[in-house]
């Protein structure tokens, strides 16, 4: 009997191993993708504050061409797409993705980065470079480029552009109730959706929380405020704000020309994917 039963059974499992492809059924596979390397190389150099000190723990930043003017922050700021340290003997390394790139480098008098260039900061390139364009890097796959000794120079206000020759919005930046919102940065984009990366930055905001924004030249912009410089998804409390009612509305503005009264209302941020637990709602999912 008990033979009987295997060989049904033995019978049965052939039968479904024969009849299961037939209906079917088939083997799953990982679809293994292949990622595409990003192909990069690097640039390095040393930066000199003087000729025999090394400019020690500044920071070098870099702009890619075709995104943006060359970097100019005596007529306007404009983001950098990477930054890196400068070491105590002058030097930097930085591993970069394949392109055309401008190189800046700092260090400032208080350690801030943000903002244009304050009397007797050193900075490179010089007065001269920037009024004549950068000098462009190119960056080609696993190669090193290496800008050798570079020489910075200390800021001076009366040897850059005038005050007349630059494109500037102005205003403040408060919170629902007027209080003004110092240290915060203006931001402006080229699109109403003021996401990414965006065009120029302002300096930080004073303690009446009023800001001055400088664009390379004319057109139409729009204005978001954050106290984050880098970007990223804020975090709970952060005051955000845009020009305009409910919306962001659209800045015009002509090459040379100064506005005034560009005010932005902020509001701090709610990060609605976090769920808040009450004791009503213990234990459950």
């Amino acid at each position: 009997m008990v033979c009987k039963k295997v060989l049904v059974f033995s019978a049965f499992l052939a039968l479904a191993v024969a009849v299961l492809p037939s209906i079917g059924y088939s083997k799953k596979t990982k679809k293994v993708v292949k990622e595409t390397p990003v192909l990069s190389g690097e640039i390095t150099g040393i930066v000199m504050q003087s000729v025999d000190i090394p400019m020690a723990y500044g920071k070098v930043a870099v702009f890619k061409r075709g995104e943006g003017p060359p970097p100019n922050p005596s007529r306007y700021l404009r983001p950098p797409d990477d930054r890196g340290d400068i070491e105590e003997d002058g030097r930097f390394r930085m591993t970069l993705p394949v392109g055309d790139y401008y190189l800046t480098a700092v260090k400032s008098q208080d350690g801030d980065l943000l903002g244009p260039p304050r009397e007797d900061d050193f900075i490179y390139p010089g007065t001269d470079s920037l009024q004549k364009g950068e000098t462009v890097y190119s960056i080609r796959a696993g190669e090193i480029v290496d800008i050798g000794s570079v020489q910075a120079h200390r800021f001076s206000k009366k040897l850059y552009v005038e005050a007349e020759d630059v494109t500037t919005m102005e205003g403040t930046v408060r919170d629902q109730n007027g209080k003004p919102l110092p240290g915060s940065v203006v931001l402006a984009f080229g699109t109403s959706d003021v996401v990414g990366k965006p065009l120029f930055i302002s300096e930080r905001t004073d303690l009446d929380g009023r800001y001055q924004l400088r664009v390379a030249k004319g057109g139409t912009f729009y204005l978001k405020s954050r106290t984050s410089l880098f970007g990223g998804i804020p975090e709970d409390g952060e005051y955000i704000g845009v020009y305009g009612m409910v919306l962001p509305a659209p800045v015009e503005i002509k090459t040379r020309e100064g506005l005034t009264g560009v005010n932005i209302v902020a509001k701090p941020f709610i990060d609605k994917r976090k769920k808040t637990w009450t004791g009503k709602n213990k234990g459950q999912l």
